[in-house]
């Protein structure tokens, strides 16, 4: 796999051409979090995303992390 410019895999930009169901998937997840957890601290909202960009198919789209 050939990396782009800035050294992220091809996939990358892939993962970012338009707004796929995928995103609109984890958008979803992320606003009904939050409004289950409004009183919800910057450190728990970073711990939810972090867990969820742990999650296999989001390291295969963004392998160094969020």
């Amino acid at each position: 796999m050939r990396s782009s410019p800035r050294g992220e895999p091809r996939t990358f930009k892939q993962s970012h051409c338009g707004y796929q169901q995928w995103h609109r998937d984890v958008d979803n997840e992320v606003i009904d979090w939050l409004r289950r957890n409004p009183k919800a601290t910057h450190q728990q909202f970073m711990d939810k995303l972090r867990e969820i960009y742990s999650r296999p198919d989001m390291k295969a789209r963004f392998p160094h992390g969020f």
